[in-house]
């Protein structure tokens, strides 16, 4: 670390606006290298129009040039859809001429599906511009297959939020309570969950049903669905929480469900959190949540699009105990995971 104790870091990512897991990622990332940063740019874009994102691209240009004599190093938290590619690569590019070390953060497992679907003069172009990368950091090794470049592939999985508030669970403190949280989208699976939840209520009065997470603008309104439920009396939507309150929400519940079919779903760090709450976990059938959920006896996995799946899942998971439940994880805290992601950045 002294070799690099006047290096300076450009961070290209979420880190304002809307909170969702790319954005609390990046976030917590650059608090733990505080004092190694030298600039940032901002590309948190939900909810927002196109004029503002095309003003922000040429801003970030701007920047990059501009304060290119207060970085060596850029921790990139790569876009996800394909304009982000190409916009990405843009600045791939420019780094790379201004002789900056990159290394990107992937946190989606759509990159293959969108460098197919390019022509092959794109994909020529995203090829040339991801051969200048130093470092690409995946969250699990079956994203290796999408990243076949000159760069050196990194797996590092998510870390636990909160981890060390899970050292001490009261199983007995467990509630009759099933937590969602994530994102507040059809594809993660919350309207499923919540027509499946109406069929479990008709035959079970004891659990009620907590929603939390972010709303953007594609988001459906939650709470409408919610007031005409015949069960709305025994579901309880908290927004977007605080961590104090996820914290209790993860401890008293019996069950976690994130039924995601989200197809661009990579490793959500809810269900690690669930895990380690000693939550029974029902997930979707996407990206690395089914090896997440092998990490103890009684987590099950259904197809996010079906709520009768949801509901049966629900039914099963309901009759088992917490306290049977057989520990098998090995999650980093967040400490030791910012740790890692440094010294990746730092070497190259």
């Amino acid at each position: 670390m002294s070799i690099n104790s006047q290096k300076k870091i450009l961070f290209i990512a979420p880190l304002d606006g809307v909170m969702h897991g790319q954005r609390n990622i990046s976030i917590r990332i650059k608090k733990h290298l505080k004092s190694f940063v030298g600039a940032e740019i901002d590309t948190n874009f939900e909810n927002r129009n196109p004029l503002f994102k095309i003003f922000a691209f040429i801003k970030g240009i701007f920047l990059i040039t501009s304060e290119s004599k207060n970085y060596d190093f850029v921790y990139f938290s790569t876009k996800r859809s394909k304009v982000g590619i190409l916009s990405d690569c843009f600045y791939i590019i420019l780094l790379n001429y201004l002789n900056k070390k990159i290394t990107i953060h992937v946190h989606g497992s759509e990159f293959l599906d969108n460098f197919k679907a390019f022509p092959s003069a794109l994909r020529n172009f995203v090829t040339h511009s991801y051969n200048k990368i130093s470092n690409i950091i995946l969250l699990y090794p079956e994203l290796e297959a999408q990243y076949q470049f000159e760069a050196r592939n990194v797996i590092i999985e998510n870390y636990v939020p909160n981890f060390d508030a899970y050292s001490n669970v009261d199983i007995e403190s467990k509630q009759d309570k099933i937590f969602y949280l994530s994102i507040l989208l059809k594809e993660k699976g919350i309207l499923n969950l919540i027509k499946a939840f109406e069929e479990f209520a008709d035959h079970n009065s004891r659990f009620t049903l907590e929603i939390a997470g972010s709303e953007l603008t594609k988001s459906p309104n939650i709470k409408s669905i919610i007031d005409t439920s015949r069960h709305s009396n025994r579901i309880n939507f908290h927004g977007f929480i605080s961590e104090s309150k996820k914290i209790s929400l993860f401890k008293e519940s019996k069950i976690f469900c994130l039924p995601s079919f989200y197809k661009t779903e990579a490793q959500p760090t809810s269900i690690m959190e669930a895990i380690c709450a000693q939550c029974i976990c029902i997930g979707g059938s996407v990206g690395s949540i089914p090896d997440l959920l092998k990490k103890n006896n009684f987590n099950i996995k259904v197809n996010g699009e079906s709520h009768h799946e949801i509901y049966q899942a629900l039914i099963k998971a309901s009759k088992l105990h917490v306290k049977d439940i057989k520990k098998s994880y090995n999650f980093l805290s967040e400490t030791d995971w910012c740790k890692k992601i440094e010294a990746i950045i730092l070497s190259c």
